[in-house]
């Protein structure tokens, strides 16, 4: 969005001068964007645009994070880090507002996984969980609701079809899979914790006023058709159709339930291959699997920022699909500088990747998570941001 960023990057351009970034004075620094962007003060209040001392990154080098070497200004300061087990941050002496800062440290604890997380909260060494393992909904519902919370994200979980590998190269197909998921089943019955089917891939906060439904993301599934699909490409009743896997990186009864759906109404057999999350995520990078269970968080509220990942050259771009008609309505939403007309060709960005099928929304995440009841002013937002200031500790 910079002037001449792209082109430096790429290295078309080798004169830094040339970027849109200068300093006027001192106190004044200047961005020239390549064209208008209504948008722009969402990213820059972004977490690649935070600033850092440059000055403590030359001395320090890769090790400028580290606790003791680390400057910031925010509302506490570094104090330790010890990897795969807590950060500890205390109050920052010189914030601005050193009012707002209620709390003299916070220990982030780092659990092997949410059961382990989930004893440590009931033993009370935990004031706030990050989530809640969904077994243990209904029970913290009933015996504890007053420290049950929940809250919607603006994160959708999807299915990843490799466009490249048939049969999930042809459209009919991908809209058979996607059509027999009962994704209402899946919320409801299974999650249990406020999540939502995904009708679109947008979620909520991000997609504005409500367009039409597309039937190929509606949260009933339309079996028939499915099925009417899958014959026109040359499997009756799922007969002669090849194994398939469905990987993940979370073991997560909603593959489980997929799989399930997948062999009863389509006849199809899936397997599942259960992956540790970096290696899951590169072998999506590599197109190294079939069907891919994964997550769009985005980095701010705007909806092209999840759109953009599945643009012909984006290295987010999982399902290797590419579509000339998308690529250029993307293009033209990223260059508008009329903030209506740019919802407009987002929502019809966003009906084509529904039309063609490269992914298929399963739900709209949301977060599930126990607080103490001496945790007060606690503040978050949709992205899985949270905010500190203000929050304090009563025992009353």
């Amino acid at each position: 969005m910079v002037k001449n960023a792209r082109a430096f990057v790429t290295g078309q351009l080798n004169d830094f001068a040339q970027v849109g970034f200068r300093a006027a004075d001192p106190g004044t620094f200047i961005v020239t964007l390549e064209y208008p962007l209504p948008q722009f003060l969402l990213y820059a209040a972004s977490g690649p645009w935070i600033p850092i001392n440059p000055r403590v990154l030359n001395l320090h080098g890769k090790a400028w994070t580290s606790a003791g070497l680390f400057e910031g200004n925010g509302p506490f300061v570094l104090s330790e880090w010890r990897p795969h087990q807590r950060i500890v941050v205390k109050r920052n002496p010189r914030f601005h507002d050193s009012a707002a800062v209620k709390l003299d440290e916070i220990h982030f604890v780092a659990c092997d996984n949410g059961d382990t997380e989930d004893r440590a909260y009931r033993a009370g060494q935990l004031d706030i969980t990050m989530s809640v393992p969904y077994a243990k909904l209904d029970a913290y519902s009933k015996d504890r609701p007053g420290e049950l919370f929940h809250a919607p994200l603006a994160e959708t979980r999807y299915l990843a079809f490799n466009t490249q590998r048939p049969p999930l190269n042809d459209p009919r197909i991908r809209r058979a899979l996607s059509l027999s998921i009962n994704r209402l089943q899946l919320t409801d019955k299974i999650l249990r914790g406020g999540h939502k089917p995904a009708v679109r891939f947008l979620p909520p906060a991000l997609r504005g006023a409500e367009s039409s439904v597309h039937a190929i993301a509606a949260s009933n599934p339309d079996v028939a058709l499915a099925k009417k699909l899958l014959e026109e490409s040359g499997f009756p009743e799922g007969r002669g159709f090849p194994h398939l896997e469905l990987t993940t990186w979370v073991n997560s009864p909603v593959t489980e339930a997929i799989q399930q759906m997948w062999k009863h109404e389509l006849g199809i057999e899936v397997g599942l291959g259960l992956r540790e999350a970096r290696v899951h995520v590169a072998a999506l990078q590599a197109g190294n699997y079939d069907i891919g269970f994964i997550t769009a968080i985005p980095d701010v509220p705007d909806a092209s920022n999840m759109l953009e990942d599945f643009v012909s050259n984006s290295p987010s771009n999982y399902s290797r699909w590419a579509d000339e008609q998308f690529d250029r309505l993307i293009e033209e939403s990223r260059t508008s500088g009329d903030r209506l007309k740019r919802v407009e060709l987002l929502k019809t960005a966003e009906n084509r990747l529904l039309e063609e099928v490269p992914v298929t929304p399963l739900y709209f995440n949301a977060r599930n998570w126990l607080m103490s009841p001496r945790v007060r002013h606690w503040q978050h937002d949709a992205l899985w941001t949270r905010f500190y200031l203000n929050v304090e500790l009563r025992d009353n």
